[in-house]
């Protein structure tokens, strides 16, 4: 099944700021979603359309990604903390000594 990523802030950069709410029924419909970085944009509407888009997608195939816990996404946004944990979602949760592979190709590129 292919799969669409999108990045939440530039999601709320490019069509949530224009008020084109266009692309949440996109991505909605789609069979696969992964959003990269939520919580990275605080904006309340964005919390808001998060959260509905999350809904809206119960029952899909979707991937999300944050930097933040549950409980720092809940210090957010509350709705959006809770709609991770409904039906058959799963968290996955990285420990502390999970190395970010991003973090580590940049000091590598760094120190060459």
């Amino acid at each position: 099944m292919p799969a669409q990523l999108f990045h939440w802030s530039n999601v709320c950069d490019q069509f949530l700021a224009k008020r084109d709410y266009g692309v949440l029924d996109y991505m909605a419909n789609l069979e696969f979603l992964v959003i990269d970085e939520i919580g990275l944009k605080d904006w309340k509407h964005a919390n808001r359309d998060l959260s509905a888009l999350l809904n809206r997608r119960l029952g899909k195939w979707t991937i999300i990604t944050s930097n933040l816990s549950q409980a720092e996404l809940a210090d957010i946004d509350a709705r959006i903390a809770s709609r991770l944990v409904r039906g058959d979602n799963r968290i996955v949760t990285m420990t502390e000594n999970c190395p970010d592979y991003s973090q580590m190709l940049y000091k590598q590129s760094v120190n060459k």
